[in-house]
């Protein structure tokens, strides 16, 4: 019972997990002043927003997978986001505070939902909380946003009240709290200046009119005698809301400012995390240099590098950075710009993008991968900053194409084929061709780099004569990504089932010897492993593989095993099959996957091995599995003498196969009458007819038409006269002996029949 118990909490347990594998992760991050939470809109779905209380409902229409909430609270406190639960269609938040809401859509494929703290203003819309208590009124209200568009905000001035006593500033206490980060003082500061050029702007604008006189107390006194309050002068009417939307909607306010190359700070785009992205301008990495001589660009800023007394000009040091940035050497713009402090720390994408030149990567904690989803030249550096693009989302590869197609031909030709290989392995084959077609039209010749990009551009889509080829060239280069060029080539032709040359598999052997201690060490040691196996070399390819950990338990060790098995069932000779597939641990076979067992039990059922295949495959009848493995499992069964094993089987399956084997199982119950139908069934003439004479049935027509039993039949069916018509001794001797001739050879001849030999398909011992 406690067996039982337990099973049924583990299945539950395992539902959420189970369910979550077809659901959109939601993703989360901390601000300054507010948490966001990122949600994808799939097929541009009408969705809203509902602010209930201490509840803010999301929901999309027509979406019923519900979302991954696992890591929300990964990236966020508990503080303004209490709790969230999944929905159908969509989730629930419980604020853990009196947080305001604005939600909003960015690039029609996400909603972004901010919560901000009380008092903490933000660029987008907040949407009003709708009392709990309240009952839901008929029509839509202004707090679900998404499905209409968001009426105008009117701004109604509120009328300032004199008073005899003068409102006195209350001195609030200190609140208690860890010093800001540096990332949360940047935003801190970066809000603080946007919301006063905003402001000015505004007022600049006419859209603000400062209200005279003092303000209103934040809370109202007990007793106020509203008589000895002198009625202010009445503003102007203003119309509501409603009664204006249509003209607002039409409406738009303009000054000098939206001139092209007025607002120059007014439009900074941000990614979903919160940072600005660098405008175009700050990164034109292009015209960094001129086309004056390097030595002559370097000398001019390195004269002027230091100052009187040894101080160091930082504009001259940060001009010397570009300078080496735009000519591709980033640990000369590294050093350059660690001579100050206040340079790296004020420059970091500099910093970052000297990184990626030197080493591929961008800095450890570096905020550029924040970046990716920036319309600016940014993208192509947030692109490259890591490895991989570290998201299944989808990316728009716009940006960053535009943004390599502005670098200088020196650059495009390493940063190209690096982000053509980041877009592939992100699954967008056509932005990965894009970006390799920005060197493919130059006149020089392709680099190795871009080679071997070119390369996995043509696996990708199948063309392994292109790749084979691209590859090629890339190892006879004897470059830096020769020995890349390698393992992609033997792996490709694994996967093709080609063969490998002997010659290919001792390359490979000499680059693991000469890269051992590499980050290419291990990777070319599992590829010399598989050429030696793909060569035919299996007795050296299992000697290379105890080297490499033989039998230990570790991922690489047993991974590497299972290919050798692979390969083994697949390519050796069966000599060499049976030599090497019986050392294998039980272990092992277990971990093949299903299709490799499929295939392994096969091999041995032709080899004549019934019993070792019977063991591979699970000793059950539950055979509904697929036709493949229950075809398999009834050849088993057949070879080993169990024909009712066989037919349950077989249930289920149609098809010749499945009716052949049927057929065998059959008649080796004895039923050879049901055979005969059975084997007509399959399309097998000669099984029928053998069943036939089985049977016993001298009436059947093809038993009589068959080349093999319709002479026997015919013999056995001979009427012999009583008495012989032939006259003479001679004659009667020479008739005799005529007939005893042909009976002899029909009887040799069904004698020596292939398919009535013991221990054929047809008659089994």
């Amino acid at each position: 019972m406690m067996i039982r118990n337990l099973s049924i909490a583990l299945v539950f347990l395992w539902l959420p997990f189970a369910s979550n594998a077809q659901q959109t992760k939601v993703r989360s991050g901390e601000h300054s002043g507010y948490s966001r939470l990122v949600a994808p809109l799939t097929d541009n779905r009408d969705w809203k927003v509902t602010h209930i209380g201490q509840d803010v409902i999301f929901a999309v229409a027509g979406y019923d997978q519900g979302y991954d909430l696992s890591t929300v609270f990964t990236y966020i406190p508990r503080d303004r986001v209490q709790s969230i639960t999944s929905r159908p269609d969509g989730f629930t938040i419980r604020l853990g505070c009196a947080c305001r809401v604005a939600p909003f859509v960015d690039k029609e494929r996400f909603v972004v939902i901010d919560i901000a703290s009380p008092g903490v203003t933000l660029a987008s819309t907040f949407i009003p909380m709708k009392p709990k208590d309240l009952p839901k009124p008929k029509q839509e209200s202004q707090q679900e946003i998404g499905i209409k568009p968001v009426e105008p905000n009117i701004a109604v001035p509120m009328a300032s009240m004199p008073r005899n006593d003068p409102i006195q500033p209350v001195a609030l206490p200190a609140l208690a709290r860890a010093p800001l980060s540096e990332l949360e003082q940047d935003s801190l500061t970066e809000i603080s200046r946007r919301l006063t050029r905003e402001l000015g702007t505004a007022t600049t604008r006419g859209l603000l009119t400062p209200v005279p006189g003092p303000s209103l107390p934040i809370s109202r006194r007990a007793q106020v005698d509203l008589s000895a309050i002198a009625e202010p002068e009445a503003p102007p009417p203003v119309p509501k809301p409603e009664n204006l939307s249509g003209v607002l909607n039409n409406m738009r306010v303009s000054s000098s400012m939206d001139i092209p190359g007025f607002a120059k700070a007014t439009d900074d785009p941000q990614s979903l995390s919160g940072l600005n992205c660098p405008l175009n301008a700050t990164l034109d990495i292009a015209n960094w240099g001129d086309d004056r001589p390097f030595h002559q660009q370097t000398g001019d800023l390195r004269r002027s590098l230091y100052q009187e007394f040894d101080k160091l000009d930082q504009e001259a040091a940060l001009n010397l950075a570009k300078l080496y940035l735009h000519f591709g050497f980033g640990a000369e713009a590294r050093q350059i710009l660690r001579l100050d402090t206040d340079l790296v720390s004020s420059q970091g994408i500099l910093a970052d993008i000297a990184s990626i030149l030197e080493t591929g990567t961008a800095r450890q904690g570096s905020r550029l991968p924040l970046m990716l989803d920036c319309n600016t030249d940014v993208a192509l550096w947030a692109m490259l900053a890591n490895a991989d693009l570290g998201t299944s989302r989808a990316i728009d590869p716009r940006s960053a194409l535009l943004a390599l197609n502005k670098l200088p031909v020196h650059l495009r030709d390493v940063l190209a084929p690096a982000l053509s290989q980041r877009l592939l392995a992100h699954g967008d084959a056509d932005a990965a061709a894009s970006a390799l077609r920005s060197v493919q039209r130059l006149p020089s010749e392709l680099s190795s780099s871009a080679k071997l990009a070119q390369a996995h551009i043509a696996l990708d889509s199948g063309n392994m004569n292109k790749a084979s080829e691209d590859l090629s060239d890339v190892i006879d280069d004897n470059a830096e990504h020769s020995p890349e060029a390698l393992i992609s080539l033997v792996d490709a032709r694994i996967v093709a089932q080609q063969p490998i040359s002997a010659e290919t598999a001792s390359l490979v052997e000499a680059y693991a010897k000469e890269l051992n201690q590499t980050e290419l060490g291990p990777a070319l040691r599992r590829t010399h492993v598989l050429a030696l196996v793909r060569s035919g070399q299996f007795d050296a390819a299992f000697a290379a593989s105890k080297e490499l950990g033989g039998d230990s338990e570790e991922d690489d060790a047993v991974k590497l095993r299972m290919r050798l098995i692979q390969e083994l069932v697949a390519a050796a000779e069966d000599v060499v099959f049976l030599e090497y597939i019986f050392r294998q641990s039980p272990q092992d076979i277990t971990r093949l996957p299903a299709r490799q067992k499929l295939a392994l039990a096969t091999r041995l059922l032709d080899l004549g091995f019934a019993k070792q295949a019977q063991t591979i495959l699970p000793d059950h009848l539950d055979y509904a599995k697929s036709e493949s493995y229950q075809i398999i499992a009834a050849r088993i069964a057949l070879d080993m003498s169990q024909p009712m094993r066989a037919q349950a089987a077989l249930l289920g399956v149609t098809g010749q196969d499945a009716d052949l084997l049927r057929a065998k199982a059959t008649q080796m119950t004895g039923a050879h009458a049901e055979a005969h139908d059975l084997f007509l069934l399959a399309n097998d003439d000669d099984a029928a007819a053998r069943a036939a004479w089985l049977a016993e049935d001298e009436s059947n027509q093809r038993l009589a038409e068959n080349a093999v039993f319709g002479p026997a039949l015919a013999l056995s069916n001979a009427d012999i006269p009583a008495t012989r018509q032939t006259d003479g001794m001679l004659a009667r001797s020479e008739a005799a002996l005529s007939e005893s001739r042909a009976a002899r050879e029909t009887l040799l001849n069904l004698l020596q029949a292939p398919e009535l030999l013991v221990g054929s398909e047809g008659i089994t011992p």
